[in-house]
């Protein structure tokens, strides 16, 4: 048994990271929601550990300095982070397997399950769809901090990726900063555009 270790406080993502492992042969998972929580482990008991690269109580560079010297470690993010060796969400079989071949293990992992569930899909998508606008007001809501601007677009940007739903805006929202005119234009084309795609998902799940 391949035991492996996941820190993420999205819960979007951690529905995806359970069906995905769900569908593995040989596979347990175990969640922890905050690099603290690591505290209570004993992290040699893991195969394979996985971080999100933003949790609620550390930033990429934090998470990198208190796994540094563990071969079985591995940063995840749902958008590129410059001079930050991270793998992109979502996780997919190859990369999995590479992540396992780094750590010695050669086993062959092959998915024994179904990944096209359409009830789980349908809950993944319904939950993205009620989170989507709580993560557009925390952008809102994190000016002037660019450290906390970025982290919230970081989950936004994981909502987007689940919905289908084009990043350009949110790219365009880390670029400008804490630039306030253009923060708060970009912010208000964020909750319009957001809008309209919601109510086209909703009516296409109700179809």
């Amino acid at each position: 048994m391949i035991n492996v270790l996941y820190l993420e406080d999205d819960k979007i993502d951690q529905m995806i990271m359970q069906r995905f492992v769900e569908s593995l042969k040989d596979v347990s998972l175990e969640i922890i929601t905050t690099l603290q929580s690591t505290s209570k482990l004993d992290l040699n008991n893991y195969n394979l550990i996985i971080s999100d690269a933003n949790l609620s109580d550390a930033n990429p560079q934090d998470i990198i300095k208190f796994f540094q010297g563990i071969n079985s470690f591995f940063l995840i993010s749902g958008a590129k982070i410059k001079n930050v060796i991270h793998i992109l969400k979502p996780l997919h079989l190859s990369s999995f397997k590479v992540m396992l071949k780094s750590c010695g293990i050669n086993l062959d992992i092959r998915i024994s399950g179904s990944l096209d569930d359409d009830e789980h899909r349908r809950e993944i998508l319904n939950l993205a769809i009620t989170v989507l606008p709580k993560r557009i007001d925390a952008i809102i809501n994190s000016w002037p901090s660019q450290v906390f601007i970025a982290q919230n677009v970081h989950k936004a940007i994981s909502s987007f990726r689940v919905l289908g739903l084009d990043t350009t805006i949110l790219d365009r929202i880390l670029v400008v900063g804490c630039d306030h005119d253009q923060f708060f234009k970009l912010c208000q084309e964020l909750s319009v555009f957001a809008t309209v795609a919601n109510q086209k998902i909703i009516r296409s799940l109700d179809q």
